[in-house]
């Protein structure tokens, strides 16, 4: 079905030499999680580039990435409370945000 669909392609995206780190990339994932709706996609793109630098990247890292929140820490410099900090601040804000579409 549509998660098997889901997972498969968020993987391949995954192996990809590029990270999922930029607008266009961000817009393409949530794209899919919304069952391939690009309006919906666009608007959780467009709220995550609102974020805080930290956040979004530690989001970005350890949600969409599935990197463990240890090496996630590691790459951004921060304590793994810091990274759960970041990871929960930003979808509390996207939550509010996007709160008409949910």
């Amino acid at each position: 079905g549509i998660d098997k669909a889901v997972v498969a392609i968020v993987k391949a995206i995954k192996e990809q030499s590029q990270p999922v780190a930029g607008r266009k990339e961000i817009a393409q994932v949530a794209t899919i999680s919304a069952n391939n709706d690009k309006a919906i996609g666009d608007l959780i793109a467009e709220a995550m580039e609102t974020l805080p630098e930290m956040q979004r990247l530690a989001l970005v890292l350890f949600s969409i990435e599935k990197t463990p929140q240890k090496e996630v820490a590691r790459l951004l410099g921060c304590s793994v409370e810091a990274v759960k900090w970041h990871v929960f601040s930003a979808r509390k804000k996207l939550k509010e945000r996007l709160k008409d579409y949910l």
